[in-house]
């Protein structure tokens, strides 16, 4: 949030630096919405598990609903794919000032966001495929949140 209202001063060119502040902004309110939910999530009644699947439901009970839970599916997946790129490209690195960083930091920063990136990107892209799942299946079960989506991930991956 800092970077967003104080400024990326380091970066050149006004435009550039406009660029980086609204990103900046995007990726505060993603993460703050993230940790909202999360708290949320944490402080649920547990009869209350099956929220997400209900508000789903209730969307595809809507005229045009199952258009807006596939929109909404698409917009996670395309903020999987990238952060997936950001993380393979290392393009994160733009908001460091590497100047101020020693080689081993800078090594150590870039592996520690590569791999924070492409971990968020496997979990969104996961929430993301059950979310197109229940819009082909016209299936609202099938939607799932973080741990849903972790759990079906973790199914197809043990041997």
């Amino acid at each position: 949030m800092r970077a967003a209202t104080v400024g990326c001063r380091w970066v050149e060119g006004r435009g550039l630096r406009w660029r980086k502040r609204i990103g900046a902004l995007a990726k505060a309110l993603g993460v703050g919405g993230v940790a909202f939910l999360g708290v949320r999530y944490l402080l649920r009644d547990p009869a209350d598990a099956d929220t997400l699947r209900a508000v789903t439901a209730g969307a595809f009970a809507l005229p045009g609903g199952r258009s807006l839970v596939l929109a909404a599916a698409v917009v996670v997946l395309v903020t999987a794919i990238s952060t997936a790129v950001t993380g393979i490209r290392a393009t994160f690195l733009g908001d460091l000032v590497p100047e101020r960083l020693s080689p081993r930091l800078r090594r150590v920063a870039r592996w520690l966001g590569a791999v924070g990136n492409l971990t968020r990107a496997v979990a969104f892209g996961a929430v993301a495929v059950l979310g197109l799942i229940a819009v082909w299946r016209d299936d609202p079960e099938q939607v799932g949140g973080l741990d849903i989506a972790l759990r079906t991930l973790a199914d197809h991956t043990s041997a």
